[in-house]
């Protein structure tokens, strides 16, 4: 019934030994002992962590490329600036004789300050931090109006700022620096 097996029930001779070959269990790799595999769960996760280290950098502390501000690189010898010119009045002041009292000291006399209609015991009539005598023969604004172009600023605090309190624009026109 078997050819291969003798009758005797003895086990069949083999002459060459075949090498025996082992499997891995099932989730196992063969060459990777239980250290390689922690190692290789740490090295990832380091890995990991690092990319959403830089990733979370990016979004929320570096610096917006569009509102950077280069510095500008100074030059050892620079011009010397040009000074502003101050302003000039448009007439010359009348000098105030000791004959013609001014009450309040601010360049008019009690006179003049009748005729334009300010109050000859306030230097400044308008309260808009521009004496009486400035408005009318400086800048040429309203002296009894404290905001003469309408904008919404006092003539003073538009004179303090560069602004030309009788209109847009700048009070004086500075030439660029060449």
């Amino acid at each position: 019934m078997f050819g291969d097996v003798p009758e005797t029930g003895s086990p069949p001779m083999m002459t060459e030994q075949e090498p025996t070959q082992t499997v891995p269990p099932v989730g196992e790799r063969a060459g990777i002992g239980g250290i390689g595999k922690k190692l290789a769960l740490v090295i990832g996760g380091v890995v990991l962590v690092g990319i959403i280290a830089v990733v979370l950098w990016l979004v929320f502390f570096r610096a917006d490329p569009v509102n950077d501000v280069l510095p500008i690189p100074q030059d050892t010898q620079q011009p010397a600036p040009t000074p502003t010119p101050e302003p000039q009045p448009d007439v010359a002041p009348a000098p105030v004789s000791p004959s013609e009292p001014d009450a309040d000291g601010d360049g008019l006399t009690d006179v003049e300050e009748e005729q334009i209609g300010t109050d000859p015991q306030l230097s400044d009539s308008d309260r808009d931090s521009l004496t009486d005598f400035d408005e009318v023969r400086t800048y040429r604004t309203d002296p009894l109006n404290a905001d003469t172009d309408d904008d919404s600023y006092l003539d003073g605090d538009e004179v303090r700022n560069g602004f030309d309190p009788k209109g847009p624009g700048a009070l004086f026109e500075v030439p660029p620096v060449l």
